[in-house]
């Protein structure tokens, strides 16, 4: 097993998605000039209501992949490499 290497990958992980969620936003929350889009992009990051249901989404391939099934059996086979 390779630690440092796992440990690498999944930091690289985090940091992409904390790069997308900011880019979102940004996108998002800026410009439009209506608070409603801003509103609705902001609070469910605040709710204590709402479900966590945000769904993973992968491009592999250049193919999108967003069934639950196929995104684990890609990120299992993805750190699977890595501790080989």
């Amino acid at each position: 097993m390779n630690w440092e290497r796992y440990r690498t990958h999944i930091n690289l992980v985090v940091k992409f998605r904390k790069r997308s969620n900011s880019e979102y936003l940004r996108k998002t929350c800026t410009g439009s000039g209506n608070s409603k889009d801003f509103w609705s992009a902001v609070k469910p990051l605040f709710s204590q209501n709402v479900k966590s249901g945000n769904d993973t989404v992968l491009i592999e391939n250049d193919k999108l992949v967003k069934y639950p099934e196929s995104v684990a059996n890609i990120m299992n086979s993805y750190l699977t490499w890595l501790l080989i």
